[in-house]
C-alpha cells in the first residue's frame, strides 16, 4: 500500500454512489483523463462520443431523463477492430447488458431519424423499455421520443455480446484525484497477475477474440464511487460465465460488484472468491475492518431500476435511521411555520440561555426599509440577507439584538395610482405592506415585528409633525421663495424626476414653467460645519466613498469673491458689480468671459427688452445642466478689476462678454462664475462654441518662465489644439507683476490687492443648500401649519396633532389636478389657534425623506404616544446596511435631524450639555452594499434590449435570437423593467429554496460590489447544501451506532460546546486532529469576518464550503470530535442558512442518547434549537493550534506539465494566524505557495524530479492548489 494516501477508512459506503441504470465505457487506449472527461479527447472520435452522450442525455439534453440515469465513462482499453472508414466513430462497452460496439457513429443529425448516428444508438440501447410512472403526465409524443426502439439494435451488426469474460474495472482518474493516480496502476498490475495465476490472459490480445473463458478485460476508468475510498474496483461476471471445473452457471452472473477501500493484499482474494468462487466474503478477502464494504450488484434490485444494490454495515447493535432525501423547499415551509406559529413568534428568543438577563450588551441592527410597492426586488434580497446575518450571529453570540422592519409607506407611486385608476392610496398601500410583510418572511428573516411602523399611519406622522414644529420654533423650519417645475395644465408643482428630459410633464404633457413660490425650507445650513467635521469621527465606520460623497455635496470651499464691474445699457442703474467666487484666484488674467445663471437679476432685467433672450430661457428649461449652450447678453459688458491694480499690462484692458449660461447654478456661490478657458476644461468647450476664438491664453504654466523685463509678452496656444491647464503652476508673462509667482502666492497677493479697493474678498462657499420640503400632493405628512390673516403662519397645537389628511373615497383623486389638498374646503378651513378666527390649513405635504430622516428612532420607543421617543432610549444605529444609492441625501437628512434632535430636550441631559465623547452621529457603521445587475440580452445591430421570450436559450452557453441565427449581446446590466432583466427573488426561494438564494446572493460578490445575478449558478450552493445534509445524517448514523452520549443543558453555556476536546490533544488520531484544526480555523476566520469586515461576507461562504468538504473528505473517526465538528459547523452556518442549519441540528439530536442527571441515559436527546444554543467558541488556543498544525504530515501530489508524477511528503505548516516562520520577521507569514514548494523541493522526490529531470530554474509556472494537496509544476 502506498504511503501517505489519505483514505477514508471510517464512513459507510452505503448511499455513497449514485444509482445508475446503465454504464457506458468509452475505448480511449489512455490511461488518466483531465478532470471533466468531456474535456479530453477533443480532436479524437472518443472524445465527441462522450460529450454526444452528455448533450444527449444529460440535464436539458434531447433524451434528458432523470429516472434513466446512463453513468458514461472513460476507458483504458483500446478499439478492438478497425472502425468504419469514412464515418466518424469510436468503440464503447455497455453494462449491464454485456456487449462491444466496435464503431458507434458519433455525429448528431438534427432529426434523429436520420440516418445511422449517436441519437440511433441512444435509441436502440439507452433509453429505458418503460418510462417511469412519474412521467404519466407527459405528452404522448414525448412518452415515445424517451422509450427505447429495439427495432434500431440492427442498425449495429457488429455489437458483440460479451457472455465469457469477465471485466475488472479501476478507478484511475489521476487528473481528478491523485489517490486513484496512485493506486490504480498498482492494482492493475496485481489483478493482472493474479489472473494470469489462474488461466486468464488479456482479452483482445490478438485484436479479434474478445470474449473467451481464458481472458479477462482489465482496465482504468474515470471517476467511479469516491476517491476517499480508493482503490475503487467493479467487477462485471458477464451472464455465460461458468464455474471454475463446472457446467454449473456462476452465482454472480450478469451482475456488477463494486468494492471500495481495495487494496494490492485484497486483489488475490478478490480473484479467487469473486472472480473463480462466485463468493463475496470479507474474511476471505482479509478486509480487516469491519468499515470496509463492498456492493453487490443485481439487475432491477434498486429504484430507478439500478443494477447496483449496496449492503449495509455489518456488526452493529443499533440500525440507524435511513438517510432522508433533502428537501429544502419542505425545510423551509416547516421551519417558517414554526418561527411564525403563535407559540414562537421569536425564533431567537435566547430566555434559556446561560447568558440570557440584562447584563448583556446591547447592539441595534437595522436595513433601510423599503417602499411597500408590493414586490421584493433583488435589492431587497441582497440587503435584508445581510442585515439577517448579522442579527442573527449577535445574537447567537449573546447580544440583546434589536432587528426591526417597517415600510417606507408615503411617496408618488400610491398616489400616482390613485389618480390612474381610482383607488384609495391608504388601501392600496396597506395591501402592498401585507404580501411584502409575507415575502419578508418568506426568505428566513428573523425581524422583529413587535416593532413595525408604516410612516403613512397617523400614529407616526404624528411624531413627523412634531418634529417638525420643533424646528419651527428654533428657526430652523421656514417659509421662503423657490424656483420649483410648474405644471400649467395640471396646475402643480412637479418634482424633478417628474420632469422628462424634454422638459415636459409626465402627467400632462404641458411644457414646464419654472416659477418663483413660496416653499418650506429646514435650515439645514445652520449645522453645516458639524455635518462636516463630525465625518472624520466616522472613519473606519463609513466606506470612504460614501464619506467622500457627503463632503463633496457639502461642498466647502476656500476661496475668493472677486467684483467685476459691469455696465448695462438702457437702464437707469448703468453701472452695476457682478460677484464671482473662485477658488482660483491665480486665473484671473486668465478670464476672457462672465457667466451667470438662467434666474440671475441681470437676467430677469434684461428679458422684458429682449425677445430673443425669452425664447433661449423657454429652450434652456430642457438643457442637460452640463449644456454648453448659451446666450450673449448684447446690452450688458464687464470690465476686468485688476485694471485698477495693474494698470501696466493690455490684456485686461478690453470689456468682457456677459452669457446666459444654463450650467451656471442660480443656488451657488452668487450665480455668476468668470470664464477661464485656458484653465478650465468645462470652460474652453464653452469658449469654443460661442466664441469661436483664434486662440487661447495661457496664464499658468508648469514651470517658471526664464523670461525677464516688465513688458507682458504674449503666452497663448491655438484655440484649435489648446488643452486646458488645471493644476497650479507659476504665472505666466500675460500676469503683469505677478509673473513667475506661485498659483498659491500669486493668488493670495492677488486678493489682498484687490481686497485694498474693495474689489474683492476672501471667502468661505459651500454647495450645500437648505432643505426643500414642501410637496404639492396628497399622500405625504401634511404641514402643521394654520395661514391666519391676523396672525400670519400658526403652528398646530400639539394637543391637536397629529393633522390627518382628509379620508378620501376610491375615485376621489381620480383625475384630480392641481394640489389635491386644495380642493379638500372641509379639511382647509378651521380656526386660528390663536385668535379663533377664519384659517386655513397649509395644503402642503412634507418631503418622505423627512420620515426616513428620523424612523429608526422610533423603533427605539413605538408604543409612545406622546414623544417621537424617551429619552431614556435614544441611542445610535450600531450597523445600517442599505444601497450606496442612498449614500448622499438620505444619509444627510438623517445626520441633521439626529444632531438636531440631539440637542433637544428628546436626548438625555449629556448630550445636550456636548460632554460627550463622541459626536453625535446616527449610524456608528455603514453598510453601503452595491447594486443587482441582471443577465441582459440586446440586438447588436439596433441595441434593442429583448425580452427573455425572444432568446432562444436552449444551450444557455450560447444563446441565439429566436428565428434567427444571430447571437445577442450579453451584459450584466442594472435591474430594470425597460431591460427586461428583472428578477423575482420569491420565485428563486420557491424554486431553490430560501437558504440556498440567500446563500448564493452572499457568495456571489463581496458586499460592496456589484452583484451579477445568474441563477443558473445557484446549483453549486445546492450541491454544497446536498453535502452537508449527506454528511450531517452519516454523523447522526454514526453517533447512533457509536451509542454517544451527549449532556445537552452544555449547549446553553456561553462556548456552545456541550462536549469539549480531550485536554491531551497528543492523543488525538491524525483524522481528529485534521478535523479539529479545520473546524478550529473556520470558526476563528467566521467570527472575524462578521465581526470585524462584514464587506466580505462572501468569504463567509467560502469557508463554510471549505469546513464542509474537508469534514466530508476525512471525517473524523473519534465520536466526540465528530459530534463537535459538526454542531460547530451548523452553528456557523445558521446566520447564512436559518431553515437547513435549523433542521440539520435537529436531525443531528433526534437519535443521540442524552445523560441523565443520575447518570443513566435515554433514547432520543432533547437539544435546544440551534438559535438558543451560543455561536461556537475557537476550539484551540493559538498554541495548540501551532502544535497540532505540526504533528505529523501533508502528503503532496505533483504534477508536472500535468501528469502526477511522484507524493512527497512535508511538514504541516504553522497556523498563518499566530507565529511567524522561522527567520521571518515577527508577525510576518511566508507565503504559503513558496512555502510548501520549498519543502517540496527539500525532499528526494522533489529534488530527482524537479532539479535533476528537470531544470527548475526554467520552470514557467508554479500552480498550487487546495492548500498543498496538489502542486502542478509547468515547464
Amino acid at each position: 500500500m502506498p504511503d501517505g494516501l489519505s483514505i477514508d477508512y471510517d464512513h459507510p459506503l452505503n448511499g455513497t454512489m449514485a444509482a445508475y441504470v446503465q454504464q457506458v465505457l468509452a475505448c480511449t487506449g489512455q490511461g488518466d483523463w483531465t478532470s471533466r472527461i468531456e474535456d479530453d479527447g477533443m480532436d479524437q472520435s472518443w472524445g465527441e462520443l462522450v460529450r454526444g452522450l452528455k448533450r444527449l442525455m444529460g440535464r436539458g439534453g434531447r433524451y434528458a431523463d432523470p429516472f434513466n440515469n446512463v453513468l458514461v465513462s472513460n476507458s483504458s482499453f483500446s478499439a478492438f477492430s478497425a472502425p468504419k472508414t469514412g464515418v466518424s466513430t469510436a468503440a464503447a462497452f455497455l453494462f449491464p447488458s454485456f456487449k462491444y460496439f466496435p464503431s458507434i457513429p458519433v455525429d448528431i443529425l438534427e432529426s434523429p431519424r436520420t440516418g445511422t448516428n449517436l441519437s440511433t444508438f441512444v435509441q436502440a440501447f439507452l433509453l429505458p423499455n418503460k418510462l417511469s410512472a412519474m412521467a404519466e403526465s407527459l405528452p404522448d409524443s414525448r412518452k415515445t421520443e424517451l422509450t427505447r426502439k429495439p427495432d434500431l439494435a440492427s442498425e449495429f451488426p457488429d455489437a458483440v455480446d460479451i457472455q465469457k469474460s469477465p471485466v475488472i474495472l479501476i478507478c484511475g482518474h489521476g487528473g481528478r484525484d491523485m489517490r486513484c493516480g496512485v493506486m490504480a496502476p498498482i492494482l492493475e498490475n496485481e489483478f493482472q497477475q493474479a489472473l494470469r495465476r489462474k488461466g486468464f490472459t488479456s482479452a483482445g490480445s490478438d485484436n479479434n477474440v474478445i470474449d473467451s473463458p481464458e481472458h479477462a478485460h482489465v482496465g482504468l476508468i474515470s471517476h467511479v464511487g469516491g476517491h476517499k475510498y480508493a482503490g475503487n474496483v467493479i467487477v462485471y461476471i458477464p451472464p455465460g460465465m461458468l464455474l471454475e471445473d463446472s457446467s454449473a452457471l456462476h452465482p454472480l452472473a450478469g451482475r456488477g460488484i463494486w468494492y471500495g477501500r481495495v487494496e494490492p493484499k485484497h486483489v488475490q482474494g478478490i480473484v479467487e472468491e469473486t472472480i473463480i468462487g462466485g463468493r463475496v466474503s470479507l474474511v476471505r478477502l482479509q478486509l480487516n475492518s469491519s468499515k470496509a464494504l463492498f456492493a453487490l450488484g443485481r439487475r432491477g434490485c434498486r429504484l430507478r431500476s439500478s443494477p447496483w444494490h449496496v449492503v449495509s454495515r455489518f456488526a452493529t447493535t443499533q440500525s440507524p435511521a435511513p438517510n432522508k432525501k433533502l428537501d429544502l423547499l419542505a425545510i423551509d415551509k416547516k421551519w417558517q411555520a414554526i418561527w411564525h406559529s403563535d407559540g414562537a413568534k421569536k425564533p431567537w428568543n435566547t430566555a434559556g440561555r446561560k447568558d440570557a438577563g440584562k447584563g448583556r450588551p446591547k447592539i441595534y441592527i437595522l436595513s433601510m426599509f423599503p417602499y411597500p410597492s408590493g414586490t421584493l426586488h433583488m435589492g431587497h434580497l441582497r440587503v435584508y440577507s445581510i442585515s439577517d446575518v448579522l442579527a442573527r450571529f449577535y445574537r447567537m453570540r449573546g447580544y440583546d439584538v434589536l432587528h426591526p422592519m417597517g415600510f417606507d409607506a408615503f411617496g408618488l407611486p400610491a398616489e400616482n395610482a390613485a389618480i390612474e385608476r381610482g383607488i384609495d392610496p391608504a388601501e392600496w398601500t396597506k395591501g402592498n405592506m401585507a404580501r411584502m410583510k409575507e415575502q419578508l418572511r418568506g426568505i428566513s428573516t428573523s425581524f422583529d415585528w413587535d416593532r413595525e411602523l408604516a410612516t403613512c399611519t397617523p400614529e407616526f406622522y404624528e411624531h413627523t409633525q412634531r418634529i417638525f414644529l420643533m424646528l419651527y420654533k428654533k428657526g430652523l423650519a421656514y417659509q421662503a421663495e423657490a424656483l420649483v417645475n410648474y405644471d400649467p395644465v395640471d396646475k402643480t408643482v412637479l418634482a424633478n424626476e417628474q420632469v422628462d428630459s424634454n422638459g415636459f410633464s409626465w402627467r400632462s404633457g404641458a411644457k414646464v414653467e419654472q416659477l418663483m413660490l413660496k416653499q418650506w425650507f429646514f435650515r439645514i445650513t445652520a449645522f453645516k460645519e458639524d455635518l462636516l467635521n463630525d465625518l472624520s469621527s466616522l472613519n473606519g465606520g463609513w466606506p470612504n466613498r460614501v464619506l467622500s460623497m457627503q463632503r463633496n455635496w457639502l461642498g466647502k470651499s476656500t476661496g475668493a469673491k472677486i467684483k467685476f464691474p459691469v455696465a448695462i445699457e438702457g437702464n437707469a442703474h448703468a453701472r452695476a458689480n457682478l460677484d464671482v467666487f473662485t477658488t482660483r484666484p491665480d486665473t484671473l488674467y486668465g478670464v476672457e468671459y462672465l457667466a451667470i445663471s438662467l434666474n440671475h437679476p441681470i437676467v430677469q432685467m434684461s428679458v422684458a427688452k429682449d425677445a430673443a433672450l425669452r425664447e433661449f430661457l423657454d429652450r434652456a428649461v430642457s438643457l442637460p445642466p452640463d449644456s454648453k449652450a448659451g446666450y450673449r447678453l448684447t446690452n450688458v459688458s464687464a470690465s476686468h478689476p485688476l485694471q485698477i491694480v495693474d494698470r501696466e499690462c493690455p490684456h485686461i484692458t478690453r470689456e468682457l462678454p456677459v452669457f446666459v449660461a444654463p450650467y451656471v447654478l442660480g443656488d451657488y456661490g452668487e450665480g455668476a462664475v468668470m470664464g477661464v478657458p485656458g484653465h478650465d476644461s468645462r470652460d474652453l468647450a464653452f469658449y469654443k462654441d460661442n466664441v469661436n476664438p483664434e486662440y487661447i491664453p495661457i496664464v499658468i504654466s508648469p514651470e517658471r518662465s526664464t523670461e525677464t523685463g516688465g513688458a507682458c509678452s504674449d503666452s497663448v496656444a491655438a484655440a484649435s489644439n489648446a488643452k486646458a491647464f488645471t493644476q497650479e503652476g507659476y504665472l505666466t508673462s500675460r500676469c503683469g507683476k505677478y509673473h513667475g509667482l506661485h498659483s498659491r502666492k500669486a493668488g493670495e497677493q492677488i486678493v489682498k490687492d484687490l481686497q485694498r479697493v474693495s474689489h474683492g474678498d476672501f471667502v468661505e462657499q459651500w454647495r450645500l443648500r437648505d432643505w426643500l420640503i414642501s410637496r404639492q400632493r396628497y399622500w405625504g405628512a401634511p404641514i402643521p401649519i394654520i395661514h391666519c390673516g391676523s396672525c400670519g403662519p400658526v403652528p398646530v397645537p400639539d394637543h391637536q396633532l397629529p393633522v390627518e389628511l382628509p379620508k378620501i373615497g376610491g375615485d376621489w383623486l381620480k383625475g384630480k389636478k392641481g394640489n389635491p389638498l386644495e380642493s379638500s374646503d372641509e379639511w382647509v378651513h378651521t380656526k386660528c389657534p390663536n385668535c379663533g378666527g377664519p384659517a386655513k390649513r397649509d395644503t402642503d405635504t412634507m418631503d418622505t425623506f423627512v420620515d426616513s430622516s428620523w424612523y429608526f428612532l422610533r423603533y427605539l420607543d413605538p408604543a409612545n404616544t406622546e414623544q417621537p421617543f424617551s429619552p431614556s432610549s435614544a441611542r445610535p444605529v450600531d450597523v445600517y446596511i442599505g444601497g450606496v444609492e442612498h449614500a448622499i441625501l438620505h444619509l444627510l437628512y438623517a445626520r441633521f435631524i439626529y444632531k438636531f434632535l440631539s440637542q433637544s430636550e428628546l436626548f438625555p441631559d449629556l448630550s445636550r450639555t456636548g460632554h460627550l465623547a463622541m459626536p453625535s452621529e446616527p449610524f456608528k457603521t455603514l453598510l453601503s452594499q452595491g447594486m443587482v445587475h441582471g443577465k441582459t440580452y440586446s440586438e447588436p445591430s439596433t441595441g434593442r434590449f429583448l425580452l427573455p421570450s425572444e432568446v432562444d436559450l436552449s444551450s444557455p452557453d450560447k444563446p441565439v435570437i429566436k428565428g434567427t441565427q444571430v447571437t445577442p449581446n450579453v451584459s450584466f446590466e442594472k435591474m430594470s423593467k425597460s431591460k427586461h432583466n428583472g428578477v423575482d427573488p420569491m420565485s428563486c426561494a420557491l424554486k431553490y429554496g430560501a437558504d440556498a438564494t440567500r446563500a448564493h446572493v452572499l457568495f456571489s460578490a463581496p458586499v460592496s460590489e456589484v452583484l451579477e445575478w445568474d441563477e443558473t449558478k445557484i446549483v453549486g450552493i445546492e450541491r454544497w447544501f446536498g453535502r452537508l445534509w449527506k454528511l450531517v445524517q452519516d454523523a447522526q448514523q454514526e453517533l447512533v451506532l457509536s451509542a454517544y452520549v451527549l449532556d445537552p443543558a452544555r449547549l446553553l453555556a456561553p462556548s456552545g460546546h456541550a462536549d469539549p476536546l480531550p485536554e491531551d490533544l497528543q492523543g488525538l488520531s491524525d483524522g481528529d486532529a485534521d478535523a479539529v484544526l479545520s473546524t478550529h480555523r473556520a470558526i476563528a476566520s467566521v467570527t472575524d469576518c462578521i465581526e470585524t469586515n462584514p464587506y466580505g461576507l462572501n468569504t463567509v461562504i467560502s469557508d463554510l464550503i471549505k469546513l464542509t468538504n474537508s469534514l466530508v473528505s476525512s471525517t473524523p473517526p473519534s465520536p466526540q470530535v465528530l459530534y463537535l465538528c459538526i454542531s460547530s459547523l451548523l452553528r456557523l452556518l445558521a446566520p447564512v442558512a436559518p431553515a437547513l442549519a435549523s433542521e440539520c441540528w435537529e436531525s443531528l439530536h433526534n437519535s443521540v442518547k442524552r445523560r441523565q442527571t443520575d447518570g443513566g441515559t435515554d433514547a432520543g436527546a432533547y437539544a435546544p434549537v440551534i438559535f438558543d444554543c451560543a455561536w461556537p467558541a475557537p476550539l484551540l488556543s493559538p498554541q495548540q493550534a501551532d502544535v497540532l498544525s505540526a504533528r505529523g504530515g501533508q502528503t503532496v501530489a505533483v504534477q508536472i506539465n500535468g501528469k502526477l508524477r511522484f507524493t512527497a511528503t512535508i511538514p504541516r505548516r504553522l497556523s498563518p494566524t499566530t507565529v511567524a516562520e522561522a527567520g521571518g520577521k515577527p508577525g510576518t507569514v511566508t507565503d504559503e505557495q513558496d512555502w510548501i514548494v520549498t519543502r517540496i523541493l527539500e525532499t528526494d522526490e522533489g529534488r530527482i524530479w524537479l532539479r535533476g529531470k528537470n531544470d527548475w530554474e526554467k520552470r514557467r509556472r508554479v500552480i498550487v492548489v487546495q492548500g498543498g494537496k496538489l502542486v502542478n509544476v509547468v515547464f
